[in-house]
């Protein structure tokens, strides 16, 4: 059975470490690149953890470690009165996809924030990378607002 529930980084960390090389190599850019090789910063979280600027919302099977959602939350750099929650990375492993574990992950993240105080929620997905995270943001209530572009710059 998937479960979805809040716990903190520092505690988990260690779990999803091995899950990362999969989400990478689904979604990242440029993955030929050496300056684009997966290379976590983790003392950067690990601080943001500490400054309580880290949710961590965890999806398991039966225990096990098989997707996460993570933001980061603070006062919007715009907007000093908007506590505002950004996605950083939100991962389901292809074994437990079509069970529902990303509705799970993002209505459980959507709980936990507003339990939090946070106000706004912002979300994203890489086009043609991901499977459909747009439309399980549609049916947790958002909206799409913004779109990026991306150029590679190096040599």
């Amino acid at each position: 059975m998937l479960t979805a529930q809040v716990e903190r980084y520092g505690e988990v960390v260690e779990q999803m470490v091995p899950l990362y090389l999969g989400h990478w190599a689904e979604v990242a850019l440029d993955t030929t690149r050496p300056q684009a090789q997966l290379a976590p910063r983790y003392r950067v979280y690990e601080q943001r953890d500490a400054a309580g600027e880290v949710v961590l919302v965890t999806l398991r099977d039966g225990g096990v470690l098989c997707g996460y959602f993570l933001c980061f939350v603070g006062p919007g750099l715009h907007y000093a009165y908007c506590l505002t929650a950004t996605m950083d990375i939100l991962y389901v492993h292809p074994a437990v996809r079509g069970r529902f574990g990303g509705l799970r992950l993002i209505r459980t993240m959507q709980r936990e924030l507003r339990r939090r105080g946070v106000h706004r929620l912002f979300a994203g997905e890489k086009i043609g990378k991901s499977s459909r995270l747009g439309r399980l943001f549609e049916l947790c209530g958002m909206r799409a607002v913004e779109t990026y572009y991306s150029i590679w710059l190096g040599e």
